[in-house]
């Protein structure tokens, strides 16, 4: 969750330095000294020399370049999960024999997968991903 809360800081940081822009002679920055329209921390030109600065200007330490913890390979064991996969699993089921309107997904998912089995099935999506997004 760290590594996930520092990435989105980074793109917010990114996209407010980098996207999020209007042409530099929109009304917007009519208020603004000359300096600091003319300021290359602020002002960003495109490949055509068109000027744009930020609607929201990055000031004081938001202008520090967020930085990122190691990739989190390794760190995540989704079997620490099962515990808490099955309690909630367990929780539909009652709730789907008392009359919820689940419409029978969780019957479903016992008579294929059995109770215990859905943890499993979770569990082992989680494991492919992880493996698949090179964090296992």
């Amino acid at each position: 969750m760290r590594y996930d809360y520092l990435l989105g800081r980074a793109d917010a940081q990114s996209y407010l330095k980098q996207t999020f822009l209007l042409d530099a002679n929109n009304p917007v920055f009519d208020n603004w000294p000359p300096a600091l329209k003319l300021n290359p921390d602020f002002r960003v030109v495109d490949a055509s020399g068109q000027a744009f600065l930020p609607i929201i200007p990055l000031m004081g330490k938001a202008r520090i370049p967020e930085s990122l913890d190691a990739w989190p390979k390794g760190k995540l064991n989704p079997e620490s999960y099962r515990d808490t996969i099955e309690s909630r699993f367990a929780a539909l089921v009652n709730y789907e024999g008392q009359g919820g309107v689940l419409s029978g997904i969780a019957a479903w998912a016992v008579s294929h997968f059995g109770q215990k089995g859905v943890a499993d099935v979770v569990i082992n999506a989680m494991n492919k991903a992880l493996t698949d997004w090179k964090l296992k």
